[in-house]
């Protein structure tokens, strides 16, 4: 899930912006804007990161306690914060409510560096020092996420809300955790209780609208979807999704509409070309007027904002007769090896569309099949492809 974008404050770093920070644009299973792969997060991403050289230590300057306390509470640079926090901490330059935030904004340091033991340690002095404080236990749970340890993360969220029942930020951040673990009932219960007394909460929207198409209930999702266009009509995922369900529904024609005005307000997503030419056909399938050619002015504008090896242009290119299913599947193998699951999936539920726009529905369901069989659960295609199983009953 995307978190809403909060700033920092002198003394706590707000837990949505860490998450924005830590986990970029870590995504919940159901979610939706769909990102090309290079910007996806995932294991190469991770990699890369890993991969580069972290900014080298400063030596602490010997300077006066007040500065060390602006500079750690109060530092852009991730690791000139954690020195100036280190050196009034371990010079014992300050007690109390100073030590907690001291820790508290080192622990920021370190989860911007990636050093994630390190964070969830001095997030532990803070609350030793502050028991219970909501900020503490939020940040410690989004960093528990970062490092991959999604029941520690809920159980701070837990404790957040226990002390904090209308903490904005651990609801929405605990119905992350639900999704990602398939408890999509009780992350919708939380999304639920946050819009009641949150109810322009974008990214809550966008979130539950995607849990109840993954669902099946098109139309609570069509509602979501609506209301988040209202309170910001570009919006490009709120028309996406919203075309999403109005597909998944059998509305090809609100669809269509759907997925043209999410290229209108967001151009360079091939995926909405994509699926825009899906919903044309289909219409026209409906409406009994033959073989319809799609659209293929949005598929020719996905094609020439994408460069020849960047992804999914062979998808794009597939439509428009220029490549073939081989040639796609063998490219993956070469040039995508980490990102192969995923991107099997999704050439895999559009060669379902195809086959089903000719008619041949044993190889839709073959293909929708091999989708779900690549365990990419959270791409969006794995999603739409096991609905597409359901409704056809197989």
């Amino acid at each position: 899930m995307r978190p809403a974008f909060l700033r920092f404050s002198p003394a706590a770093i707000s837990c949505c912006t860490a998450l924005a920070l830590l986990l970029g644009t870590a995504t919940l299973p159901a979610r939706a804007e769909v990102l090309l792969p290079e910007q996806r997060d995932g294991p190469a991403k991770e990699d890369m990161e890993q991969q580069q050289q972290l900014p080298r230590a400063t030596p602490a300057p010997d300077i006066a306690p007040g500065k060390d306390m602006a500079d750690c509470v109060d530092n852009d640079d991730a690791q000139l914060r954690i020195v100036a926090c280190t050196h009034a901490i371990e010079g014992k330059q300050v007690s109390g409510n100073d030590l907690a935030a001291a820790y508290y904004n080192r622990a920021i340091g370190y989860t911007l560096l990636s050093k994630y033991d390190a964070a969830i340690k001095d997030f532990g002095e803070t609350l030793k020092l502050k028991p219970g404080l909501p900020a503490a236990l939020v940040n410690r749970g989004t960093t528990q996420l970062r490092a991959n340890r999604p029941m520690a993360a809920k159980q701070d969220f837990d404790a957040a809300l226990a002390k904090d029942p209308d903490n904005v930020d651990a609801r929405y951040l605990r119905a992350w955790v639900s999704a990602s673990q398939g408890k999509d009932q009780d992350a919708i219960a939380d999304l639920s209780t946050l819009l009641k007394t949150h109810p322009d909460h974008l990214d809550a929207l966008l979130d539950r609208g995607g849990l109840y198409i993954r669902a099946g209930k098109f139309d609570d999702a069509i509602g979501d979807f609506t209301a988040m266009l209202k309170l910001d009509p570009k919006a490009a995922a709120g028309y996406y999704n919203r075309g999403r369900a109005r597909y998944a529904k059998g509305d090809y024609a609100g669809a269509a509409n759907d997925f043209s005005s999410a290229m209108k307000v967001r151009d360079d997503n091939p995926y909405a070309a994509l699926r825009l030419n899906l919903a044309r056909q289909f219409a026209a399938h409906l409406q009994k007027k033959g073989k319809a050619e799609g659209d293929p002015a949005a598929l020719k504008a996905a094609a020439a904002k994408l460069l020849d090896e960047q992804w999914p242009v062979q998808i794009v290119r597939y439509f428009q007769n220029k490549a073939d299913p081989k040639s796609i599947f063998a490219l993956i193998d070469k040039d995508y090896p980490i990102q192969g699951p995923a991107l099997r999936c999704e050439v895999n539920y559009y060669l379902g569309q195809a086959a089903l726009l000719r008619g041949d529905r044993k190889a839709a369901v073959d293909y929708f099949k091999a989708a779900v069989a690549t365990g990419s659960t959270s791409t969006i295609e794995y999603i739409d492809s096991n609905l597409t199983l359901k409704q056809l009953g197989a």
